[in-house]
């Protein structure tokens, strides 16, 4: 955290890391975001901002390698919720139904009821959120496009066939996800992940088994561990029982505070290094930046009331800087590590040029010779005898090229048969 002890945040934080550490192998970059995430169902304040009232719940979404530790992050949140009195819960398999709600007719009573998850429970994670990771279909678009109102309005507003679901919900949302290549740049234009604190990390295959390594030595410490964190946790109750019922406020900025926040958000943004993106890829960057902003008003609002402060502070500020940031080299890592695609296609044609380099020469070959030869025949001599797969279509421009330049020249026949010639020097 890197600021000295005084505040009540600074020793909420303190006794989170113990216990995360103490729990979780590895992961230090999620220690921060999951921290908030854990706050936000005692978070009732919000932040002012064009007319509008900001809820400051903060959504996480974890996109690392599986067997990394989500998992784990999240059963550690869920457990210190429930043991601070919150409803929590963790879903396995994504359903809408599971996750945003159902309207169903009861067979009794022939009435309309409705299923409410986000709206029964404080905190709901998704540990398979691999879904987002694919080829986004009708059904991946229609819950995007219900969350995504969802995080703005705390609301949910969706049509099915049994009628309209329709309620305000409660809940703070954490995912997790592996992440891989297929990633389509579809779903990162949805604002879906711009609207959650993202942490991004990539493992190698020998930091997972360093992981795995850890949490074999965290079980051989269990006894001691469970002593030590029964204080921890205590901690942790107490400084909650001093927030949960600190409510009804609503932070905004001075016109100093606004400026001196604005200039800093620029700087950070302006640090950034995104030459490594491409122009895709950096247009979907700058849609977060509005969205980062939006995260550090809630960072901000957490800081205070965890504080019981009236008002906002340069404190509170710089210390969201710092989530902002944090937030912001992630989303920025997550989209570099998505680039590798952008290599794939570089290879692919890289390929196909040795295809075509190498299809020239065996033209220049058969053509010295037999002296001509026909399309037909030099497809089949090309695929068969030389293993060369390429379509008819990029032979044929192989051969206008070499006809352009001079080098070769074809025939018609009878019946239109074209054959081709080698070009003798004069």
């Amino acid at each position: 955290m890197g600021q000295e002890q005084n505040k009540p945040i600074d020793g909420l934080y303190t006794a989170y890391e113990a216990i995360f550490k103490a729990s979780i192998a590895m992961n230090e970059q999620n220690i921060l975001p999951s921290f908030h995430n854990y706050l936000s169902p005692f978070v009732h304040n919000k932040f002012y901002f064009g007319r509008n009232e900001i809820d400051a719940k903060i959504h996480g979404f974890m996109l690392q390698e599986s067997g990394s530790g989500k998992g784990a992050i999240q059963n550690l949140i869920q457990n210190l919720l429930k043991q601070c009195g919150k409803k929590s819960r963790i879903v396995q398999s994504f359903t809408t139904a599971g996750i945003v709600g159902s309207v169903h007719i009861n067979q009794t009573t022939e009435k309309t009821e409705m299923n409410k998850p986000l709206g029964k429970h404080d905190w709901l994670g998704v540990d398979e959120g691999s879904i987002f990771m694919g080829n986004p279909n009708q059904h991946v678009m229609d819950f995007i496009k219900t969350i995504n109102g969802y995080l703005d309005s705390g609301k949910v507003c969706k049509m099915l066939a049994c009628g309209e679901l329709e309620y305000t919900g409660n809940a703070t949302l954490s995912f997790g996800s592996f992440i891989d290549g297929s990633v389509k740049i579809t779903i990162l234009h949805t604002g879906f992940f711009q609207r959650f604190w993202v942490s991004h990390a990539q493992y190698t295959k020998e930091e997972c088994a360093e992981t795995r390594r850890k949490m074999d030595a965290l079980a051989i410490k269990q006894k001691v561990r469970d002593d030590g964190e029964s204080e921890l946790i205590n901690q942790l109750r107490g400084g909650i029982r001093e927030i949960d019922d600190f409510t009804g406020r609503v932070y905004f900025f001075t016109s100093e505070q606004a400026e001196y926040f604005g200039r800093k958000f620029e700087e950070i943004v302006d640090s950034k290094d995104t030459q490594q993106l491409d122009k895709t890829r950096e247009d979907v960057f700058r849609t977060c930046l509005t969205r980062a902003k939006k995260l550090g008003y809630k960072v901000m609002v957490h800081y205070a009331t965890v504080n019981r402060e009236e008002e906002l502070s340069i404190e509170a500020i710089d210390y969201a800087l710092k989530a902002v940031e944090m937030h912001l080299d992630s989303f920025l890592s997550l989209l570099i590590s998505l680039n590798p695609a952008k290599s794939v296609i570089t290879e692919e044609r890289k390929k196909m040029e040795l295809k075509k380099e190498e299809c020239k020469q065996k033209i220049f070959q058969t053509l010295t010779e037999k002296g001509a030869f026909t399309r037909s025949e030099f497809y089949a001599k090309l695929k068969q005898e030389y293993g060369i797969s390429l379509g008819e279509q990029s032979c044929d421009k192989i051969f206008q090229g070499l006809i352009d330049e001079k080098k070769v020249f074809l025939k018609i026949g009878e019946k239109n048969s074209i054959s081709y010639h080698l070009k003798k020097e004069v």
